[in-house]
C-alpha cells in the first residue's frame, strides 16, 4: 500500500512540478490528504501554523485542492499524509513510554533525495499529547492539536525544501519533539537552521521522535 501511494504521488509530483527547484525561499504548494477524524477547526489551525512557520524561512504556502486547483503549477507540490485517527477524546490516556513510541512524522529519502511527502502519525501524536490535551475542552483541544500537526509538517517540509537531512540543536528543525514543544504558545525555527548543511549517514526516513 505504501509503495503504491508513493509511486502514484511521485508521478503526480513530476507532472506538476517538473522543472521546479526544491528550495527554501519560494512558494510551495501543499496538498493535505484527508485525515481520519481531523476536525475542520484543527485543519484550519494546522494551515495557519504551517503558513506562519514557513513564512519565517521565506516560503509562502499555496494550498492545493484536488477538486478545485488547476492541473498544472510552476511551484513545488508537497503531499502531506496522515495515519491513524487524528483526534483526541476525553478518554484517559496513560503517560506514554517515550522511548518506545514510533516517529511522530517522517519524510522518505530515495537516491539521496528527500522526497516531497510529509507523513504524520496521528496514533503516536495522540499517545504523546493525549495525557495533556484530553483534559481540555473541545475548542482549545482542537486548536492545539491542529497547531501541533502544523509544527510537525513544518519540520518535514523544511527537510524537503532545503534538501537536507541535517537537524538543529533546537527549534522546529531539531530531531526530537516533546509535548511541551508541540503545545507551547511559541515554537519556531532557530535563526541558523537554514545555514546548516551537515548530512548524517543516509537514513531511509527523516523522523521526528518524541522526547520527555
Amino acid at each position: 500500500m505504501y509503495a503504491r501511494h508513493l509511486a502514484t504521488f511521485c508521478l503526480l509530483y513530476v507532472s506538476i512540478a517538473s522543472g521546479s527547484d526544491l528550495e527554501v525561499g519560494s512558494s510551495v504548494v501543499v496538498y493535505l490528504k484527508p485525515a481520519d477524524s481531523l476536525s475542520t477547526a484543527a485543519i484550519s489551525e494546522t494551515k495557519a501554523e504551517l503558513a506562519i512557520l514557513l513564512r519565517a524561512i521565506g516560503t509562502r504556502v499555496i494550498w492545493w485542492d484536488a477538486e478545485k486547483s488547476p492541473s498544472g503549477t510552476d511551484h513545488v507540490l508537497i503531499v502531506a499524509d496522515f495515519t491513524g485517527t487524528c483526534s483526541l477524546t476525553e478518554s484517559v490516556y496513560p503517560p506514554p513510554d517515550i522511548s518506545s513510541l514510533p516517529p511522530l512524522a517522517h519524510a522518505p529519502v530515495a537516491n539521496g533525495q528527500v522526497l516531497p511527502f510529509a507523513y504524520v502519525d496521528c496514533t503516536t501524536l495522540n499517545q504523546l499529547l493525549g495525557p495533556v490535551l484530553a483534559r481540555q475542552s473541545t475548542e482549545p483541544r482542537e486548536y492545539m492539536y491542529g497547531r501541533a500537526i502544523g509544527r510537525l509538517l513544518a519540520h518535514e517540509i523544511h527537510h524537503i525544501l532545503a534538501q537536507t537531512r541535517d537537524h538543529a540543536a533546537a527549534g522546529i528543525a531539531k530531531p526530537h519533539f516533546s509535548s511541551k514543544d508541540l503545545l507551547t504558545a511559541r515554537f519556531e525555527f532557530e535563526p541558523d537552521t537554514i545555514a546548516r548543511s551537515q548530512i548524517p549517514p543516509s537514513p531511509r526516513l527523516l523522523q521526528i521522535r518524541a522526547r520527555h
